[in-house]
């Protein structure tokens, strides 16, 4: 018998948290294959020879580079077929291609290996979220998705708590010899250890049945592009302003997730299992706390009739995040310092889930993957694709001195979440425009 019974009803509260988790399973497992890297830039750029500048370009680019171009297409393939079955290629081949970071030779390699995670990883957030949406009425839909989105800070966490457990027994040899293969460094046997068992997630995704779509007409099963751009076009400004204020938040976000743990190291002398444990166990623990909680209050201010409760929470997260990261470098006590990598994991997943909500909430049935995909084509190919190299080129180029990234980040992140508060603020009223248009679309239906 079918979880989900018709159209017009949702599936039972126990499955529907079900499909979440394993979702969100999904996702901790997209950013730890993602994040793993920036606990080894140091030893990467020793053994490769490399720049700061190149480094940032495998961290941001090469991932982002296809992960936003090929999220356009897959978008639209999510609206019109099998969403579960997109997300399981997409699982086989990032963790594969997270495996393939373990083998290579050059720098050249290493990019399209990374270029390849980002490939498979573009399957999974605006498939999830057109499913997600499906799964859940709108007054309980920014906690779901700020559940789903745990798996970002959850994956990031574990990327370095894993991370530094995995690298110190990799690190009992310099070099392993791998038949077939010949020799790596231990820091290449990292991917090893965290890409391939991705495999047995993809094999949990047969568990989730694909949900029936809510709430579209019986003669308009998929839009036209031409719909489309008219639809978004129509609400050009609610979609521009959230969709940049996102991007200058996550420049921010991806900016201290990469660089803060090489602050760290560089700066504090900590060892990678020192940052792995004490860093990865903050993010693990306060990042999930603050995008449950941004989650939850913002449901709740919607439910009480505070239309731009989302915009509340997501100022909220911007303003905590701005001040925490602009205090950062100026620490010197190791005590303070934990405080403030507290409030910097709290504030910075505090509005996540919130802000993905908002996409699936002002726009038609038939376009919720679409305009996720969109969406996250701005937010990662500004906040993943520029964010990092943008630290490392100040960095290099101002400072002209590796201990400083800390004042990099500072810099980069302030001038960044400054412009996104004036766009949340621009957002406000378009938001509740599109919002009205929604549901006059929805008493037109019925």
């Amino acid at each position: 018998m079918s979880h989900l019974k018709n159209k017009n009803t949702y599936p039972t509260s126990f499955y529907a948290w079900y499909v979440v988790s394993i979702l969100t399973l999904a996702y901790i497992s997209s950013f730890l294959d993602r994040q793993i890297l920036s606990l080894m830039v140091d030893d990467i750029r020793r053994d490769m020879k490399i720049s700061e500048f190149q480094i940032s370009l495998l961290m941001g680019f090469s991932f982002a580079l296809f992960y936003t171009l090929l999220g356009l297409p897959i978008g639209r393939l999510a609206d019109r077929y099998n969403r579960r079955n997109i997300i399981i290629w997409g699982i086989v081949i990032w963790s594969f291609m997270t495996g393939a970071c373990g083998l290579v030779r050059n720098y050249g390699q290493f990019f399209l290996a990374r270029v390849g995670v980002g490939i498979g990883e573009a399957t999974l957030s605006p498939t999830a979220y057109s499913m997600i949406t499906d799964y859940f009425p709108k007054h309980k839909l920014a906690t779901a998705l700020s559940v789903y989105a745990m798996g970002i800070y959850l994956g990031s966490g574990l990327a370095l708590v894993i991370g530094g457990q995995a690298y110190q027994l990799a690190a009992i040899y310099p070099t392993w010899t791998i038949p077939l293969i010949g020799e790596v460094y231990a820091w290449q046997m990292v991917f090893f250890f965290v890409g391939l068992p991705g495999i047995l997630i993809a094999l949990l995704m047969f568990t989730v049945r694909e949900p029936v779509r809510k709430d579209i007409h019986p003669d308009k099963q998929s839009v036209s592009f031409k719909d489309l751009f008219q639809y978004l076009g129509k609400h050009r400004k609610m979609i521009l302003t959230h969709n940049f204020s996102f991007a200058l938040l996550t420049l921010a976000t991806y900016g201290g997730s990469y660089w803060i743990p090489a602050h760290l190291m560089r700066n504090f002398a900590w060892t990678k299992a020192e940052v792995g444990l004490k860093y990865g166990l903050i993010i693990t623990f306060f990042a999930t706390i603050g995008v449950l909680i941004g989650g939850r209050l913002s449901d709740y201010w919607f439910k009480s009739g505070y239309q731009n409760s989302r915009q509340a929470v997501i100022l909220i997260g911007i303003i905590g995040l701005m001040i925490s990261l602009f205090i950062l470098p100026w620490i010197v006590n190791e005590s303070l310092l934990i405080t403030i990598l507290v409030f910097i994991a709290f504030f910075s997943s505090f509005g996540i889930g919130t802000g993905t909500a908002v996409v699936q909430e002002i726009v038609p049935p038939t376009m919720r993957a679409q305009a996720s995909a969109i969406f996250l084509f701005v937010v990662n190919l500004i906040g993943l694709g520029i964010g990092p190299s943008l630290v490392a080129i100040v960095t290099e180029s101002i400072f002209q001195d590796d201990k400083a990234v800390g004042f990099s980040l500072m810099l980069v992140s302030t001038l960044a979440l400054m412009i996104a508060v004036l766009l949340v603020f621009m957002s406000m009223k378009p938001y509740r425009q599109s919002l009205a248009t929604i549901e006059e679309m929805n008493r037109n239906k019925s």
